[in-house]
């Protein structure tokens, strides 16, 4: 009897084990789930956030393009410019007194596009020297001339005064080439020219 007694109590001393066995399993499982669980949810909300994150891109930086600048419109007149200068010379007016011989010719004289001054010496092609009278007619006060060298740029240049519609003065110069050009035109209170008169001569 006592047998059956103490086998009985091992065999529940051994369930008691396996029960507390089974629970401990039951428990650590649960935990494995928890954590697995916590995981997969932290997982889920990181790629949740990543798929509905609004990307913000630095606004693009405007590109700024330099026109380049125009030039100023004044009618079809020209801005004065400055040429190089080279022993600039001088001119004797000689206050509308125009000397002979001059070309009859109106052909072979030079006039502004505007008709408003005419030179009649030198002619277009001529050699001139120094002191060569630069003659002619012009429906203005005062006018000027600028004689440029080919080589060095402006070799004499200044005013003339108009008489009685003729113009005329002896230009002193010092050529450098064998060649240039005469100018001869008005300026208003800007120094803007017009009326121009281009020759080109021979030295």
């Amino acid at each position: 009897m006592l047998v059956f007694i103490e086998v009985a109590d091992k065999i529940n001393i051994m369930k008691t084990r396996n029960q507390r066995a089974s629970s401990r399993k039951r428990l650590i499982i649960a935990l494995i789930i928890i954590v697995i669980l916590f995981v997969l949810a932290g997982l889920a909300y990181y790629l949740y956030q990543k798929k509905h994150q609004t990307k913000i891109s630095p606004a693009p930086t405007p590109t700024i393009t330099q026109l380049p600048k125009q030039p100023a419109s004044n009618n079809g007149e020209k801005k004065p410019t400055t040429p190089n200068t080279v022993n600039d010379g001088t001119a004797t007016d000689n206050n509308g007194q125009i000397s002979e011989p001059i070309s009859s010719s109106p052909s072979q004289w030079t006039s502004s596009a505007s008709g408003l001054v005419t030179v009649k010496k030198p002619i277009a092609g001529e050699v001139v020297t120094n002191g060569f009278e630069l003659a002619g007619t012009a429906k203005v006060s005062k006018l000027q001339y600028r004689l440029l060298d080919n080589e060095v740029g402006v070799i004499s240049r200044g005013f003339i005064n108009v008489v009685s519609g003729n113009f005329s003065v002896n230009v002193s110069f010092s050529p450098h080439s064998k060649a240039g050009r005469l100018d001869v035109f008005t300026t208003d209170d800007n120094g803007v020219e017009s009326n121009e008169v281009q020759i080109n001569v021979r030295f």
